[in-house]
């Protein structure tokens, strides 16, 4: 399905909570929403769902505005919030019930539905249970199935995996992997961007209510390619995930290549001698072993470099090229904004 975001607006009294948000997804793809508290991201997922309206600007589902026609709408697209109403008073399947009735599913079709939504969500095991005696992961796992049982085109999720332990993370993976592979276009919203760069195919980052980039992972590291400067790169820890800042078709020879360069000796040693290679554009320092450069050519040169670096006493203990993790991106992206003086980057 055909998401379009255009202009999107909305302001709580003073509080500018979004300021014309513009984008699109790409039908049958999973995006990864992404941004510091506050930045916007359940007003947008609310107003994509037609629970909230904009004060301007407009959403579009395969064309269809949701403002003007919110109930088509809603029959196309299954919102999950980032919380399940604990009533005293229903069971778990109850709740599911009351909305496959809402939804107009009557008789075996209700009943074959809910059960198929059950176990795909593996709700089955706890539906007798009360909602407000379920645990976090359960309640999640209700609130998708609820979001599911209409048979919905895309899905909004907001915070889906928000107090999940591994294994909950793990299974909410998987489910959503096989939902995209039946063509559904996702879009969630998390601050687990580790979980999020293992299944997006993009991500659309906001911050304070503007938009700062948007796209497919490619695009993305694509626009910051060649941007390792000090100012907007700082060094990667190890424990997060390795990078790989693309070359820029604007900025850069079109044939570049990154590359981690990893060390037993000191990195400094390591940056001075990648300098020194014909073939080095650039080299800064990614940890205290490590090295990121940006190198002219592609990885048929890289053997000629690692020799040339081990006959120069360079104790190099690995040589890699990595893809720009959505960390990364996301702190470079929020980087540019700040420099830029909070404007949404263009590329």
């Amino acid at each position: 399905m055909k998401v379009k975001v255009c202009n999107v607006s909305r302001a709580f009294g003073a509080i500018k909570a979004l300021d014309r948000v513009s984008f699109e997804l790409t039908p049958g793809c999973l995006y990864g929403f992404v941004g510091p508290n506050g930045s916007g991201k359940t007003t947008l997922l609310r107003i994509m769902a037609g629970v909230d309206r904009p004060d301007h600007g407009e959403v579009l589902f395969d064309d269809v505005p949701v403002t003007i026609y919110p109930d088509r709408v809603r029959r196309l697209v299954g919102y999950m919030p980032d919380a399940l109403p604990d009533f005293r008073d229903m069971r778990a399947w109850e709740y599911l019930d009351f909305f496959a009735r809402s939804y107009g599913l009557t008789g075996a079709r209700r009943r074959d539905t809910l059960a198929n939504v059950e176990e795909f969500t593996g709700c089955a095991s706890f539906r007798q249970q009360f909602l407000c005696t379920l645990s976090k992961g359960m309640k999640q796992r209700v609130s998708l199935a609820r979001a599911l049982l209409h048979h919905p085109r895309t899905l909004l999720l907001d915070e889906p995996a928000a107090g999940l332990d591994p294994q909950a993370r793990y299974e909410l993976r998987v489910m959503l992997k096989s939902l995209q592979a039946r063509g559904l276009t996702i879009f969630l919203s998390s601050h687990i961007l580790s979980e999020l760069e293992d299944m997006c195919d993009g991500a659309v980052i906001l911050k304070q209510g503007r938009l700062v980039a948007a796209g497919l992972m490619a695009e993305l590291q694509q626009r910051l390619g060649g941007d390792m400067d000090a100012e907007t790169a700082a060094p990667v820890p190890s424990i997060a995930p390795s990078v790989l800042p693309a070359a820029s078709a604007e900025d850069v020879a079109p044939s570049q290549v990154t590359v981690l360069v990893r060390t037993l000796g000191e990195a400094a040693t390591l940056v001075e001698a990648l300098r020194r290679q014909p073939a080095c554009l650039e080299a800064r320092e990614n940890g205290e072993r490590a090295v990121l450069a940006r190198l002219s050519g592609d990885e048929a040169l890289l053997p000629e470099m690692l020799r040339s670096l081990l006959e120069a006493g360079i104790p190099v203990c690995g040589l890699e090229r990595h893809e720009m993790g959505l960390e990364e991106m996301f702190m470079k992206y929020t980087a540019r904004q700040t420099r830029d003086g909070g404007k949404e980057v263009k590329d």
